[in-house]
C-alpha cells in the first residue's frame, strides 16, 4: 500500500484532556475497504516539506463517509495534531493492519487494553455490533486513573447491544461518581492474574494492544492462569509499532 492521498483534516474533538478524535474528509475510495482493528498513516506539511509518516487507528464507523482516528497527546507530533489550525491539508497511506482479521471465527473473545490501546477495540466493538454479532466479549481497559477514560457513552451502547461486559481497571482510586454513571466492572490497581481469572475464559481468543511495559506484564499474569502468549493477538500500532515485546 504505496499510494498517498491528500486529504484535509476538517475537525478535532477532544475527548478528555490528552485524547481526541481527529475527522478526515475526504474519504479515499479504498478506504471503503478497510477493516475493522486497521489503521492508517498521516503526515503533516511543514516549511521544508512533509513530517514522517505515523500511524493511528481507524476509529469510525467504517461506513461512514470520512475517516476518524483517536489520537493522545503524548510526544511533539500527536501535540500539533490536537492543536492545528482548520481546515489543515495533510497526506494519508492505508488503510493497513491484520489485527483482529479472525474476529469472526471466534465464539468467545477477551479483548486487553491499556490506555490509548482501546482504539482497535473500538473498530471492532462497532463491527460486532452492526453485524449483530453473539459472540461472548470481555473488555479489560487499564488505565492510570478516571481521568484516562473516554468513549464510555459508545462503551455502554455496547454493553445493550452485544453479549458484552466491560471490566475497567484503575491503578488510583475510582471516583464514585463514574461508579454512579455507568454499570460496568470496576476493579483498582494492576490487571493481575486473580482479576483475569475471575472473568476469563480459556477457551477464548484473545487481543491484547497497550504499551510494551503493559504487555509485557499481562503476558506474565496470563501465564499463570496457563494461557499461553502465543494464543494472544498483539496490535503494536502507533507509539508501540516495531518494539520488539519479550513474551
Amino acid at each position: 500500500m504505496n499510494d498517498v492521498y491528500d486529504v484535509t483534516i476538517e475537525d478535532v474533538k477532544s475527548e478528555n484532556d490528552t485524547v481526541s478524535s481527529i475527522f478526515i474528509k475526504p474519504k479515499p475510495e479504498i478506504f471503503n475497504t478497510a477493516k475493522a482493528g486497521q489503521y492508517l498513516l498521516i503526515r503533516l506539511r511543514k516549511n521544508t516539506g512533509w513530517t514522517e509518516f505515523h500511524p493511528f487507528t481507524l476509529t469510525n464507523n467504517l461506513k461512514d463517509e470520512l475517516i476518524k482516528i483517536t489520537v493522545k497527546k503524548v510526544g511533539q507530533f500527536t501535540t500539533i495534531l490536537h492543536s492545528l489550525k482548520l481546515p489543515t491539508a495533510v497526506q494519508v497511506k492505508g488503510p493497513l493492519g491484520t489485527f483482529g482479521k479472525e474476529i469472526d471465527e471466534s465464539k468467545r473473545c477477551v479483548f486487553i487494553a491499556g490506555g490509548i490501546g482501546i482504539t482497535p477495540f473500538i473498530s471492532l466493538l462497532e463491527y460486532l455490533r452492526q453485524n449483530k454479532s453473539e459472540m461472548q466479549i470481555t473488555l479489560f481497559w487499564a488505565n492510570e486513573n478516571s481521568n484516562d477514560l473516554f468513549y464510555l457513552d459508545k462503551l455502554e451502547q455496547y454493553c445493550k447491544e452485544l453479549n458484552f461486559k466491560t471490566v475497567l481497571i484503575i491503578n488510583t482510586k475510582i471516583e464514585t461518581g463514574l461508579r454512579d454513571r455507568y454499570g460496568f466492572i470496576y476493579e483498582e490497581g494492576f490487571l493481575k492474574k486473580e482479576i483475569l481469572a475471575r472473568y476469563v475464559n480459556k477457551d477464548a481468543s484473545f487481543y491484547m494492544c497497550g504499551s510494551p511495559n503493559m504487555q509485557n506484564y499481562i503476558f506474565s499474569q496470563l501465564k499463570e492462569i496457563e494461557i499461553p502468549t502465543e494464543k494472544v493477538n498483539i496490535e503494536s500500532i502507533g507509539l508501540y509499532m516495531n518494539v520488539e515485546i519479550a513474551h
